[in-house]
């Protein structure tokens, strides 16, 4: 059974905000919950979270502040899920010897281009120099990987 403690209204234990924490972001791995739980102490012992001490050994930090930082966590999380990194000169991509298209993706991008097109995102001269790159680029692939 788990010991509960007589923290300040609006306070709980590192322990209980860990937990929250981890539930909040759906961790399932140990050795993660316990990073999180690591991350929160050295913060508490930095005085952030509205964090203060609790009889000689423990810390307690403010409920509401440890919920808003789980939720900032969390979307961090969600946000970090969509990182792309996209090229800046497609000449860069279609030089590129270590990217290899297949027949799929190259279809793929294509359709893309077109939807591109079709929402006035890139004129026709841009997509036809675009489409003709990823053909090129497809080309090459197929023959290297006859090889």
């Amino acid at each position: 059974m788990k010991r509960m403690y007589q923290t300040d209204k609006g306070y709980i234990t590192l322990p209980e905000a860990a937990s929250i924490v981890v539930k909040m972001l759906k961790v399932e791995n140990k050795a993660e919950a316990q990073a999180h739980y690591q991350l929160l102490l050295n913060h508490a012992k930095a005085g952030l979270l509205g964090a203060k001490r609790f009889g000689t050994r423990m810390y307690q930090v403010k409920r509401d502040k440890i919920i808003q930082y789980a939720e900032e966590l969390a979307l961090e999380e969600r946000i970090n899920l969509f990182n792309i990194h996209l090229v800046e000169n497609i000449q860069d991509l279609t030089q590129s010897k270590e990217i290899i298209i297949d027949a799929k993706v190259a279809d793929h991008l294509i359709s893309s281009l077109q939807s591109l097109l079709i929402y006035k995102v890139i004129d026709e001269e841009t997509y036809t120099n675009i489409e003709q790159d990823i053909i090129k680029k497809w080309k090459t692939s197929k023959s290297t990987l006859a090889q």
